[in-house]
């Protein structure tokens, strides 16, 4: 938990974004590279360019997930869950941000998947807390997957020691949820 919290110091609003920002900003990533370097070396960088576009939308809807647990659920310990996430992908994603610049690297300025985002905000009590355990579950696995994929493939120094320390915190946040997962089914079998 406690590193968990160590690498909170923000938190990401979110801003309603036309489904398509991704490929946009991909493709403005790509042809970037392509005037700037042989093929091979932009092939390269376009694959870490889609990383980082990729960890920063996940960061981006960790976040706000996070935040609207905080502020709807049912449970206490999901509360202090999504706060606890909110935080620590709020920091992730701020280091995230100052790396891309740093790389001329644009990444969205929103979650990409407002259809989560809306689903949950109708939910409410047990439901809301389930649908937000389950949906962070799914998250953190593909996370974990994409992580490890670009650790063993990519090439920009900065970002390849960027995942590799957040790679840690993203398996602890899994360990953590699914703990919190069956804290929750505990508590409600003894009510």
């Amino acid at each position: 938990m406690m590193l968990l919290y160590g690498l909170s110091t923000g938190i990401l609003s979110c801003n309603p974004r036309p489904a398509d920002q991704k490929g946009t900003i991909s493709d403005s990533n790509a042809a970037r590279f392509k005037q700037r370097s042989s093929s091979t070396v932009a092939a390269t960088l376009e694959r870490d360019a889609r990383f980082a576009v990729v960890a920063a939308g996940s960061g981006m809807t960790g976040a706000e997930l996070g935040m609207v647990a905080a502020d709807k659920a049912f449970e206490k310990l999901v509360r202090q869950l999504g706060d606890s996430m909110a935080h620590a992908y709020g920091a992730a994603n701020a280091e995230l941000k100052q790396i891309a610049a740093k790389k001329n690297i644009s990444i969205p300025a929103a979650p990409p998947d407002g259809a989560v985002l809306r689903g949950l905000r109708s939910l409410k009590g047990a439901a809301f807390d389930d649908r937000y355990l389950q949906q962070v579950k799914k998250m953190q696995e593909t996370d974990i997957e994409q992580f490890k994929r670009y650790i063993s493939a990519g090439k920009d120094s900065d970002l390849l020691h960027w995942a590799i320390l957040r790679l840690p915190a993203l398996e602890a946040h899994l360990d953590y949820v699914k703990r919190i997962d069956s804290m929750v089914m505990q508590q409600r079998r003894t009510y």
